[in-house]
Formats: C-alpha cells, structure tokens, sequence
C-alpha cells in the first residue's frame, strides 16, 4: 500500500475569552491529530475586525501540518 503524503495550513483565530490560550489550544489538539504531524506554527497577530458591528480585536495565525 502506498501512503500519500498531505500537507494542510490550518488558519486559526479567536476573539472571545483569552484569545491567546484560545489559538494555542487549537494547535495543542490538532497536534493530538492521529497521523498528524505540525510542522511550522506562524507568529500570532492582533487585528482589527472587518464588520462595522463593535467586536473586539482578533487573534490569528496559522500552522502548517503534514498527514
């Protein structure tokens, strides 16, 4: 049987409740993945939101992650 390697970017982001623990949460359980394999985490970003309702600022950044 031959296996196929899959690479996937995973982009995450949060603006409720400690957004910070809320994306690296995120990452901790898609390393609990079985057959997953994170191979990069980017750098975290804070940012305005996009909608003209009032939101708090939003946490985001990505990872990279091979199967």
């Amino acid at each position: 049987m031959t296996v196929t390697k899959i690479t996937a970017y995973i982009g995450l982001g949060s603006n409720l409740s400690e957004p910070i623990a809320q994306v690296k949460n995120a990452i901790d359980e898609v390393k609990q993945l079985a057959q997953c394999q994170v191979t990069a985490i980017s750098s975290l970003y804070l940012s305005k939101p996009q909608m003209d309702n009032p939101q708090e600022q939003v946490i985001s950044g990505s990872t990279g992650s091979t199967k």
